[in-house]
């Protein structure tokens, strides 16, 4: 057995090797931040809506960083299969924080979970018709009589019927087929084209060498938030402080994403290494990144901080989703009860950073 206080060619004497270990003790803790020193880490639980992907890395890198150590938080993060799972899962005191997609707050909200969006993380849904390049669909009444890929529990595929009727084509007049992945449906050729997300599509087509196009739901006003931060009343209104180091320390990520996105892809790789065993993962990664370099810009976020919301878009967005997505009848609920931005807005970019963003965002902006 080798002895590990033994260094080739010499030996350290007994009251050396105390001093060594005291001075390396010294060095190690005047290294650490102050709270570390003087007090333990408060563990924290948050969720995110999916697996690891570049166009939602922002928790990632606020763990990997000291952001949310030097608050004296140690923040572990939970992966689910949806938004819907994760916001039960906040509801129900198993996370204290998750990631969710703008309308699954509302109608979780709208049936009554006590839960609050404390930011906005992204600033568009990205719903749309997806294509692949070589298709011959230019418009959308292209589509009649075309097969269109739907994985019927999504909200964009429950919004397609609407899209459809605003752009003067009869939802009837297509081939709706359910798959449980419509974008490979669509590239293999078993559909012409599919409802969809951009920010979830496009890095599939993109990594795989192949060109998306997209007929954005946006053209005709369908249109939401994309994600935000959530938690529970309960936490909000008891640990308001709490809240305010999570929000801010997860906009202070944002805000590296945005302007720093090599170092926010090696801070996600160090999170998610699972994400580098796949062939096409670390370019699937770098391509939703740039995508975020987009859907994270808007003119709240510019004018106000990041994180902040128009109130004018907040209260159509909500009514949007209740009205299509809600049970008959739902209420929809008022802002204040699902959202308090209270401790969003302190981060922000310089005109110059933004700038910069929206440059790297060029070559993806355009499928919106």
């Amino acid at each position: 057995m080798i002895d590990k206080n033994i260094v080739p060619g010499r030996v350290i004497s007994n009251s050396r090797r105390q001093l060594v270990k005291a001075l390396a003790l010294t060095a190690a803790s005047t290294s650490l931040p102050s709270f570390a020193q003087s007090r333990k880490l408060r563990k924290i639980r948050f969720g995110l809506p999916y697996v690891p992907q570049g166009s939602t890395l922002y928790p990632q890198v606020a763990q990997q960083t000291d952001i949310w150590r030097k608050r004296g938080l140690d923040v572990e993060l939970f992966s689910h299969k949806g938004s819907f799972p994760a916001l039960q899962s906040v509801a129900s005191d198993k996370l204290d924080f998750a990631i969710s997609q703008f309308p699954s707050l509302v109608l979780s909200v709208a049936k009554g979970l006590p839960l609050r969006g404390v930011a906005i993380t992204s600033y568009t849904n990205g719903w749309a018709v997806g294509l692949r390049d070589d298709s011959p669909v230019r418009k959308p009444s292209d589509l009649s009589g075309r097969t269109v890929g739907r994985t019927l529990t999504t909200s964009d595929s429950i919004f397609l019927p609407e899209y459809l009727r605003r752009s003067g084509v009869d939802p009837e007049s297509i081939k709706s087929v359910n798959f449980d992945n419509s974008t490979h449906a669509v590239i293999n050729k078993l559909a012409e084209a599919n409802s969809t997300v951009i920010g979830s599509s496009a890095p599939v087509y993109l990594s795989q060498g192949l060109k998306p196009r997209y007929l954005p739901y946006a053209a005709v006003g369908l249109e939401t938030y994309g994600h935000t931060l959530v938690t529970k009343n309960s936490i909000l209104e008891s640990d308001p402080e709490l809240v305010r180091n999570i929000t801010e320390g997860l906009l202070e990520a944002i805000k590296i994403a945005l302007t720093e996105p090599d170092r926010a892809l090696n801070l996600f790789f160090k999170a998610a290494p699972e994400v580098k065993l796949s062939s096409t993962g670390p370019e699937f990664a770098k391509i939703g990144l740039g995508l975020y370099q987009h859907i994270g810009n808007s003119d709240a976020a510019r004018q106000t901080g990041l994180g902040t919301a128009d109130a004018k878009e907040l209260k159509e967005y909500t009514e949007l989703i209740v009205k299509f997505l809600g049970e008959p009848n739902t209420p929809v609920p008022p802002i204040t009860q699902a959202f308090d931005f209270r401790f969003a807005g302190k981060t922000t970019l310089s005109s110059q950073q933004w700038a910069a963003a929206t440059a790297r965002a060029k070559p993806y902006a355009t499928y919106y």
